[in-house]
Order: C-alpha cells, then sequence, then structure tokens
C-alpha cells in the first residue's frame, strides 16, 4: 500500500514537469525553430530612421510572428555596426528581430531589391 501511494505522488510531481516540457517544446514547433536550427520566417518593414551613434533603427513593420506582436512603428537595437551598411531611409527590408535582455534588437536583416 506504501508504495502504491509513492508511485502516486510520483506521477503527481512528474506529471506536470513533463507537461512543462512537452508544452515549451510545441511552443517553439508553432515559432517553426525544430532542432535548434531557426526556421522563422523574416518580417517585412520600412525602414523610417537610422541612428548610426545609437545602433538603433525606426521601423515601420508587419506582424512580428515570432514575438507574437501587431504591426507598428518602432525602434529596435541593431546586433552590430555592420547591419547598418548599405541601409538608408525608405529602404525596404526583410528582418527578424528577437528580444534580449528586455530589448528588441534585429539580428538578421536583408535589404528588399
Amino acid at each position: 500500500m506504501k508504495i502504491s501511494k509513492v508511485l502516486f505522488l510520483a506521477a503527481l510531481i512528474a506529471a506536470p514537469l513533463a507537461y512543462a516540457q512537452y508544452d515549451d517544446h510545441a511552443g517553439h514547433a508553432a515559432h517553426g525553430i525544430q532542432g535548434g536550427a531557426a526556421a522563422v520566417s523574416l518580417s517585412e518593414g520600412e525602414i523610417r530612421k537610422i541612428d548610426t551613434d545609437n545602433l538603433k533603427l525606426t521601423v515601420r513593420h508587419g506582424p512580428l510572428l515570432n514575438l507574437n506582436m501587431p504591426g507598428m512603428t518602432m525602434v529596435f537595437a541593431v546586433k552590430d555596426s555592420g547591419m547598418l551598411e548599405g541601409l538608408e531611409q525608405g529602404s525596404r527590408i526583410h528582418f527578424l528581430a528577437e528580444r534580449i535582455d528586455g530589448i528588441y534588437t534585429i539580428v538578421r536583416i536583408e535589404k528588399q531589391m
């Protein structure tokens, strides 16, 4: 009888942990991230302002699915200064933004032709 109670309590404790782990992985699949490789599609936007001194871009963008964010105009940090090369106000871009240490940061950017 004691063994049954112990097993029952162990199952009660383990079930939520297993579900949380499953739920976390399900979320990655929903965002297109599988096996550690990012398969997230890039978002579209238009550069409204470039702040080279502070490594920031103001972008009018469509929905950012990976961040669950609707389209709007906002300021993003950029990962490094090289990402700003060849960009100008009015440039149409495809980009990937992530929230890094609480700051929305563009980690990948491609100028549209």
